[in-house]
């Protein structure tokens, strides 16, 4: 009887150690399960914030092609010419100090370039911009364009010429932008006469209408 009951434990206790193992096969085989579905969810949502990120950078340069294009900076140089009394003394000549006005979305940064380069031949500077979300639970991300704007093209002529690197927030995608002068605009000069004084007010409007993009590296 004794015999029986240790025969009976025995098996008991092989099978509780069997079960035991199977347990903890089950347990490994579910783990391994578990991160290689964690693994492929992380894969599939960083692919997913990767294209977001793309699509982004890529709207986000499309907005500042257009909103380039919209605007536009004013150089205005007025000059005082006044004829004494006395014809025996010569003309007085006032060149007042030039004046820049920037008009459109980015007429503000524009401006600031084009009057930075009364005395240099480079200047660079960098637009933010947000664009709209229509999902009030997706965060877009702010884009920025790093640009460079001289004053001289490669003929020596001035041209105003911009290129750039459109990125966005928390990514690598880069999207680059170059920008020309539809034409060069030629000095337009009026002339408004009071009395002995004359003044000369000459205007000159730079449009950059020739906006590129491109994915290419940029030397």
């Amino acid at each position: 009887m004794r015999a029986a009951v240790q025969k009976l434990n025995n098996r008991r206790g092989v099978s509780i150690l069997l079960a035991i193992m199977l347990l903890l096969v089950a347990t490994m085989v579910s783990v391994t399960i578990l991160s290689a579905a964690l693994t492929a969810a992380h894969r599939v949502a960083s692919d997913k914030r990767q294209e977001q990120l793309a699509l982004a950078v890529d709207s986000s340069a499309r907005l500042l092609r257009q909103a380039i294009q919209n605007s536009e900076c004013t150089i205005t140089a007025l000059t005082v010419v006044e004829i004494p009394e006395d014809v025996e003394e010569n003309p007085i000549t006032t060149t007042y100090p030039t004046e820049y006005a920037g008009d459109g979305p980015l007429g503000a940064a524009l401006r600031t370039a084009v009057a930075a380069l009364s005395g240099n031949d480079e200047y660079s500077g960098e637009v933010s911009l947000t664009p709209d979300s229509y999902d009030d639970e997706v965060v877009v991300p702010a884009a920025v364009l790093h640009f460079t704007m001289r004053r001289y093209d490669e003929d020596e002529v001035e041209t105003y010429p911009i290129s750039g690197v459109v990125t966005v927030t928390g990514g690598d995608q880069k999207i680059y932008l170059t920008a020309q002068l539809s034409e060069i605009p030629q000095p337009e000069t009026t002339e408004v006469e009071e009395g002995n004084i004359t003044r000369y007010t000459t205007t000159q409007t730079l449009r950059w209408q020739q906006v590129d993009l491109s994915t290419g590296v940029q030397e």
